[in-house]
């Protein structure tokens, strides 16, 4: 069982597996790495709109603010991973600008900043 009631999985707006995982691993259920297994994961165009990456990117934070609800060394550890993850987005938006890709560099930046929006927040848009 987790820390997390049902009721506030029900207000997950992104990154779900993550709290499946999670009571996977906390339960002591194996968790197997396959390397050699293919997933296929279909996107209709809407969801490459700016405005939908949004929602997903502010609903990522919101979820590890839900995840990491009760419990402040989980909220940290939530805290510094953000931490880490803007630091690599920012070298990797670094590198975009060198070769030229201004608009992947200029959407990593913003979703950094929409994750970061949706775990301080906690309000999905």
């Amino acid at each position: 069982r987790s820390e997390t009631s049902p009721d506030d999985i029900e207000g997950m707006a992104a990154a779900e597996e993550k709290e499946f995982f999670a009571r996977l691993k906390k339960a002591e259920e194996p968790i197997y790495y396959v390397p050699g297994a293919a997933l296929y994961h279909i996107m209709p165009a809407s969801r490459t709109s700016r405005s939908y990456i949004k929602r997903q990117a502010v609903g990522i934070g919101v979820t590890e603010r839900i995840i990491s609800k009760g419990s402040f060394g989980r909220w940290l550890s939530s805290f510094f991973s953000e931490k880490v993850k803007t630091l690599g987005s920012l070298l990797l938006a670094i590198a975009y600008l060198f070769t030229g890709r201004t608009a992947a560099a200029g959407m990593l930046i913003r979703f950094r900043f929409w994750v970061w929006r949706g775990f301080l927040t906690g309000k999905e848009i």
